[in-house]
Formats: structure tokens, sequence, C-alpha cells
């Protein structure tokens, strides 16, 4: 995907979960002090949809470094490029090979993989401590339906943050019965934009740890009733 489609994603990402917010009223947890406490979490899937809207450049630079360490890619230099046209930039040429090789089912299985794995760590993370005690087996279903990750390039241009977009069910680990669900929950991770913002960036986490991090939190705030 080219820097621009992924800019013009992130733009569209922002204005969306802007507006879910100011329209969506939010149902609480059907969850009760004390049924939360008859629960526990054995499992965390975590699925990306089919026709889910991704962009993570960097993690596609990542899988191309390895295509070429193998030697199944040309040994060229990749670096992020905002050139249209191939003839006016070297690196545009670089650009295409690896737009190209992101549209075969490996890389892109490679990239899904990154996301859920992600996902599902943060969430045994969050989630199993608050349900570790029941006698209930409970298991926690996910799918991903949008991940945006802006590369350093468009926050320096355009600014930008990380965003996720999933539904999240809650079930009955024998029976299958859905005990609690929260569809299309959108999370925005922090990140500083602006040359100065990115490099003092560089200090913290990975972008999508954050992103995965603060979709955790946030679903555990919603699941998870209050004393």
């Amino acid at each position: 995907m080219t820097g621009l489609r992924r800019t013009a994603i992130t733009i569209l990402s922002v204005l969306g979960i802007g507006l879910l917010g100011a329209c969506v009223t939010i149902p609480p947890t059907p969850l009760t002090l004390a049924s939360a406490k008859t629960l526990k979490l054995d499992a965390v899937t975590v699925t990306v949809a089919p026709d889910a809207q991704i962009a993570w450049a960097n993690v596609e630079h990542e899988y191309a470094g390895k295509r070429r360490q193998a030697g199944t890619m040309p040994k060229t230099k990749i670096t992020e490029t905002a050139s249209i046209g191939m003839a006016s930039d070297p690196n545009a040429a670089d650009s295409a090979a690896i737009s190209e090789l992101m549209k075969t089912p490996e890389a892109q299985n490679y990239v899904r993989d990154r996301i859920s794995g992600g996902l599902k760590s943060a969430l045994e993370k969050t989630l199993q401590p608050e349900f570790r005690d029941g006698e209930r087996a409970t298991r926690l279903e996910v799918t991903v339906k949008m991940f945006s990750i802006p590369s350093a390039v468009e926050r320096v241009i355009v600014g930008g943050a990380p965003m996720i977009v999933a539904s999240a069910a809650l079930k009955d680990a024998k029976t299958g019965e859905v005990l609690a669900e929260r569809k299309d929950m959108p999370a925005l991770g922090f990140a500083l934009n602006g040359w100065a913002g990115v490099m003092a960036d560089q200090l913290g986490d990975d972008l999508d740890v954050r992103v995965v991090g603060s979709y955790s939190q946030q679903f555990k705030d919603w699941l998870v009733p209050k004393a």
C-alpha cells in the first residue's frame, strides 16, 4: 500500500472514530460484580477479518527485509518515499516492488499474524488477572476490523496516531453462550508528531504495542464492572 493510501486511511479513520464516539451510545457491561467473580478466562483468540483495513508500512518493510535476506527478493535498499513517479525517485521502484510483494498471501498472512499475536498477548496480560479465580471457564474471541500504524514520514508531514477497531465477545467455553460482547470498538494509541515529536517518541514503546495496549485496557474498563 502506498504512503498516500495509508495517509488517506489514517485521516478517514480518525474522522470515523470521532463520529462513532459522538453518535453511538455505548451499552454498559452485562456482567455484574457477582457474575464476574465466577468467571475464569481460559483462552483468547484473535483473528483479522478478511476485509480488514490494514496500514502498517514498517511491518511491510520488515517482511521485505526478511525476504531479501532469504534471497527471494532483489537486494535493494528499502527507504520510504513520497514520490509517485519512478523516474523522479529511484527508490520508487523499490516501493513498487514492496507493494507487489505485499499482495501475496504469504506477505498478508505475515502482517495479520503480527497484528493478531500482538493483540492476543496484550489482552491476556490485561484480562487474565481479572478472571483467574472463577470456576466457569470462558474464552474471548476478537475480530480485528481495522489496524493502522502511521509511518514516521506520515507523522512528520501530516501527523497521525496508531488506531484499531475490533469486535470482542466473551463466551462460555463449553456452551458457546455469549456472556458479553462489544462490537466495533475503536481505540487510539498515543503518538507525538512533527520531526521533534517523532525523534522523541523513539524512546517509548513501538506504536503497535501502544495501540493494542490501549484497546486491551479500554475493553477491560468496559467489561469489568466497577465496585
